[in-house]
Formats: C-alpha cells, sequence, structure tokens
C-alpha cells in the first residue's frame, strides 16, 4: 500500500512538472528588421507555442509567450496589411510604429493587436482586443493620415443566443492620448428607412409568434423549455436577438433615442416586462470595454 502511495505521488510531481517542449531557433517563422529593431516570430506547431519576441541592438527588450503572432494583421490576403508595414507611422504622432497580431487557437477567439513605438524611445502603446473578430483591420477612416482600428464590439455574443446570430456592432477605434478609444463620431449612419424597418418589424412579429408556440409547446409536453437560449424569455414575451441586434446597431451608430423607440414598437401590446429587459440589456451593454464611452452617448438620448 505504501509503495502504491509513494508511485502515486512519484506520478504527480512528474506530471506537474511537465512542459511542452519550448521554441527553438527551428521554430522562427518570420523575422523583420526596422532600423536598430529587430521582431521575431517563433511557433512549436507541436506544443502550439509560440513567441514574440523584440530586440533592439541585439538586446531583447520585448517578449511575450501565445500561440500565433504575425507582424501586421493575422490574415496575410487582408489589402490592409501593408498599411501597417514595420515602421509605418500609422498613429500620427511622427514615430515608427510596430503592429503585431495574435490569436489565441481557439475556434473564432481571440485576436488581439499590440501597437508599439519603435522610434527613438521604444513602448507599448496599446493592446486592441480584437475578440473574435479575425476580419479586424487598421485603415485610414477619415483620411487624415492616420490609421483607425475597424473591429466589432462581442459584449452580445452568447447572450440569449447561439454565436453564429449574435448581434456584434461594427466599431471604429482612433488612436488619442495615448491610446485606441472608440470615435462615434466617425461611427454615424443614416437611420433606416420607413420601409426598411418596417420589413424588419415584420420579421420580428413573425419569429415573436414562432418561438412563443414553441415555448407554449415546450411548457405543455416537458415543463420547461430552453427558448432562452435563442431569445430573451419572460412568461409569453419573446424578444429575439434581431430586436437587441437592431438597438445596439442604432446606438452605435448615433441613434440611441431611437433604439428605445424602436423596441416600443415591437413589444407585444398589453404585455409586461419592458423595465426587466431594458435593465437585462444595459447591463449586459455596461460589460463592453467601451462602456464609458458608450454611456455618455446613451445619456444623450
Amino acid at each position: 500500500m505504501k509503495k502504491l502511495v509513494f508511485l502515486s505521488i512519484a506520478f504527480l510531481i512528474l506530471s506537474a512538472s511537465t512542459v511542452f517542449p519550448a521554441v527553438t531557433e527551428k521554430d522562427l517563422q518570420d523575422k523583420q528588421s526596422f532600423g536598430d529593431y529587430e521582431v521575431r516570430i517563433y511557433r512549436n506547431k507541436d506544443s502550439d507555442e509560440g513567441l514574440l519576441k523584440i530586440t533592439r541592438k541585439g538586446k531583447v527588450i520585448f517578449s511575450k509567450e501565445g500561440t500565433s503572432y504575425k507582424v501586421g494583421i493575422i490574415y496575410e490576403d487582408m489589402p490592409e496589411d501593408k498599411l501597417v508595414k514595420m515602421g509605418n507611422d500609422i498613429t500620427g504622432d511622427g514615430q515608427p510604429n510596430l503592429v503585431v497580431s495574435h490569436w489565441s487557437g481557439g475556434a473564432h477567439c481571440c485576436f488581439s493587436y499590440y501597437v508599439f513605438n519603435i522610434g527613438k524611445d521604444f513602448k507599448l502603446l496599446d493592446v486592441i482586443d480584437g475578440g473574435d473578430g479575425d476580419a479586424s483591420r487598421f485603415t485610414d477612416v477619415d483620411n487624415d493620415g492616420k490609421l483607425e482600428f475597424l473591429g466589432n464590439d462581442w459584449t452580445f455574443g452568447y447572450w440569449h443566443e447561439c454565436f453564429a446570430a449574435s448581434p456584434a456592432p461594427s466599431i471604429i477605434l482612433k488612436y488619442a492620448n495615448g491610446k485606441y478609444r472608440l470615435a462615434l463620431d466617425l461611427m454615424g449612419k443614416p437611420l433606416p428607412t420607413v420601409a426598411e424597418e418596417r420589413i424588419l418589424i415584420k420579421e420580428i412579429k413573425k419569429e415573436q409568434e414562432d418561438i412563443l408556440r414553441q415555448v407554449k409547446k415546450d411548457m405543455a409536453s416537458v415543463g420547461q423549455t430552453d427558448a432562452d437560449n435563442f431569445a430573451w424569455v419572460q412568461d409569453d414575451v419573446v424578444i429575439p436577438s434581431k430586436v437587441w441586434g437592431h438597438m445596439l446597431g442604432l446606438i452605435y451608430t448615433g441613434h440611441s433615442g431611437e433604439a428605445w423607440r424602436f423596441l416600443d414598437k415591437v413589444w407585444p401590446a398589453g404585455k409586461g416586462g419592458k423595465d426587466k429587459f431594458i435593465a437585462d440589456f444595459k447591463k449586459q451593454l455596461s460589460e463592453s470595454p467601451y462602456w464609458d464611452t458608450i454611456k455618455v452617448s446613451l445619456e444623450k438620448g
């Protein structure tokens, strides 16, 4: 018995000390230089270990482990990749920059973008959380010679909905005062036409009826329903994701007041629960990394 315990402890110690093989020079995938700076990207395909290493005059000044790194935008076939070539000034502060993107290796997730100053002084300016957005990119939206970041806000991913149907409003981030910030002034769009809104409301009404019918069927047969996995459901009120998807679209394009008016139009006549939905919606929205800016916009209406 003592021998068995000893062997078990020995096995646990061995397991705890076992690590994946570290990256070596044979795992070097890319090497780029600008002035005194050199970037090296490593990836061990067997262990899925990656390493970003930045040196200046041969001395390591930054390194970070991860899964998959790339100088520029994570996908090479994006035409905007050339805009963030190592050494380009993308922030407009007159200093050369370096953009390195990282993919965590998960399904449709997660992407992040490291923006460095590689001029006289080396500095990590910001890390942009791209979330599940594999199509995020840098481009000059307002033709001012500075690159903005285009992506999505994934705060509502899986909120009463599967990921594929979860709304993720488009965002534009602009570099200002040492950080990339939500640029609501660049995100404005015209309101949908009356005809477009009518079509959307008709689609939502039909979806509400279909889901409510299924809810009642589930409750009658098994006494429960999983409808809240693909809609906000309370008693006999059903709000599908198209509703808050459209509301988010309005809020993020400068029409916060219209978002609440739209909710009034699709809310089932004579039914309660609207305050609860609004509270739940705002609570989820407050999880957004851009909540401080969005909150101000909501307060202005």
